[in-house]
């Protein structure tokens, strides 16, 4: 790889992280939120989702 796709490499993960960030939260909010709705402990979403057997 050369110099060049290096540094936009890591130009695009730098650009990237924090949308990463804010998704993986809002995601995070989504879910509580539902739980919190449906009345589901965290154990129970954890394994409907497969997490925990």
């Amino acid at each position: 790889m050369c110099d060049k796709e290096e540094k936009d490499m890591a130009a695009s993960q730098v650009v990237r992280e924090p949308e990463v960030f804010e998704f993986v939260k809002r995601s995070k909010e989504m879910m509580q939120q539902i739980m919190k709705e449906k009345g589901f402990t965290a154990d129970e979403a954890k394994k409907a989702m497969g997490l925990k057997n």
